[in-house]
Protein backbone atom coordinates (compact mmCIF):
# COMPACT_ATOMS: atom_id res chain seq x y z
CA UNK A 1 0.00 0.00 0.00
CA UNK A 2 1.12 3.77 -0.98
CA UNK A 3 -0.09 6.83 0.84
CA UNK A 4 -3.10 8.31 -0.16
CA UNK A 5 -2.75 11.39 -2.58
CA UNK A 6 -4.72 13.62 -0.85
CA UNK A 7 -6.19 16.11 -2.81
CA UNK A 8 -5.95 20.23 -1.99
CA UNK A 9 -7.71 23.44 -3.06
CA UNK A 10 -5.99 26.38 -4.53
CA UNK A 11 -6.19 29.40 -2.48
CA UNK A 12 -7.29 32.50 -4.61
CA UNK A 13 -8.73 35.73 -4.07
CA UNK A 14 -12.09 36.30 -5.67
CA UNK A 15 -11.08 39.89 -5.35
CA UNK A 16 -8.00 42.12 -5.48
CA UNK A 17 -7.59 45.86 -3.74
CA UNK A 18 -4.50 46.85 -5.59
CA UNK A 19 -5.11 50.42 -5.69
CA UNK A 20 -5.31 50.74 -1.33
CA UNK A 21 -1.53 49.49 -1.60
CA UNK A 22 -1.77 48.06 2.11
CA UNK A 23 -0.14 45.36 2.25
CA UNK A 24 -3.78 43.02 1.65
CA UNK A 25 -5.28 41.75 -1.26
CA UNK A 26 -2.66 43.81 -3.53
CA UNK A 27 -2.16 40.72 -5.75
CA UNK A 28 -4.08 38.25 -7.48
CA UNK A 29 -1.67 35.15 -6.45
CA UNK A 30 -1.49 31.40 -4.96
CA UNK A 31 -0.71 30.96 -1.37
CA UNK A 32 -0.06 27.28 -1.69
CA UNK A 33 2.82 27.41 -3.74
CA UNK A 34 4.84 23.70 -2.44
CA UNK A 35 1.52 21.93 -3.02
CA UNK A 36 2.08 23.07 -6.92
CA UNK A 37 4.42 21.56 -9.11
CA UNK A 38 3.95 23.37 -12.98
CA UNK A 39 1.44 25.91 -12.90
CA UNK A 40 0.55 27.97 -16.17
CA UNK A 41 -2.13 31.06 -15.48
CA UNK A 42 -3.76 32.94 -17.94
CA UNK A 43 -6.14 36.10 -17.22
CA UNK A 44 -8.45 37.45 -19.63
CA UNK A 45 -10.62 40.78 -19.76
CA UNK A 46 -14.69 40.43 -20.31
CA UNK A 47 -14.30 40.43 -24.48
CA UNK A 48 -11.47 37.00 -24.31
CA UNK A 49 -8.49 39.31 -24.97
CA UNK A 50 -5.47 37.93 -22.89
CA UNK A 51 -4.29 40.73 -20.23
CA UNK A 52 -1.71 38.63 -18.16
CA UNK A 53 -0.18 35.13 -18.56
CA UNK A 54 2.74 33.26 -16.20
CA UNK A 55 4.42 30.26 -16.14
CA UNK A 56 5.89 30.93 -12.80
CA UNK A 57 4.19 29.50 -9.56
CA UNK A 58 4.73 32.31 -7.77
CA UNK A 59 3.37 34.84 -10.02
CA UNK A 60 2.17 38.40 -8.57
CA UNK A 61 -0.56 40.21 -10.95
CA UNK A 62 -1.34 43.55 -9.84
CA UNK A 63 -4.18 43.94 -11.93
CA UNK A 64 -2.69 46.48 -14.72
CA UNK A 65 -3.18 45.79 -18.65
CA UNK A 66 -0.94 47.55 -20.38
CA UNK A 67 0.50 49.15 -17.29
CA UNK A 68 -2.93 50.91 -16.10
CA UNK A 69 -5.08 49.78 -13.34
CA UNK A 70 -8.39 49.96 -14.45
CA UNK A 71 -10.54 49.68 -10.99
CA UNK A 72 -14.23 48.02 -10.88
CA UNK A 73 -13.79 45.03 -13.51
CA UNK A 74 -14.21 41.81 -13.86
CA UNK A 75 -11.82 39.63 -14.99
CA UNK A 76 -11.43 35.80 -16.19
CA UNK A 77 -8.78 33.68 -15.28
CA UNK A 78 -7.89 29.65 -16.36
CA UNK A 79 -4.73 28.13 -14.44
CA UNK A 80 -3.77 25.10 -15.05
CA UNK A 81 -1.00 23.01 -12.82
CA UNK A 82 0.53 19.45 -11.73
CA UNK A 83 0.25 18.88 -7.95
CA UNK A 84 3.09 17.51 -6.02
CA UNK A 85 1.94 13.84 -6.97
CA UNK A 86 2.23 15.16 -10.91
CA UNK A 87 -1.35 14.92 -11.38
CA UNK A 88 -2.61 17.81 -13.71
CA UNK A 89 -5.19 20.18 -12.73
CA UNK A 90 -6.99 23.47 -13.74
CA UNK A 91 -9.04 26.06 -11.87
CA UNK A 92 -11.41 28.86 -13.33
CA UNK A 93 -12.85 31.58 -12.19
CA UNK A 94 -13.52 35.65 -12.23
CA UNK A 95 -11.38 38.05 -10.26
CA UNK A 96 -12.62 41.69 -9.34
CA UNK A 97 -10.07 44.31 -9.28
CA UNK A 98 -11.48 46.78 -7.34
Amino acid sequence: FGIPQCEFTLYLPNAITPSHQDGLNDYFQLTNHDDIGQCTVYIYDRQGNLVYSSNDKYFKWDGRVKGKLHRNVIYNYAIYYTNRFGRELNAKGSLLVM
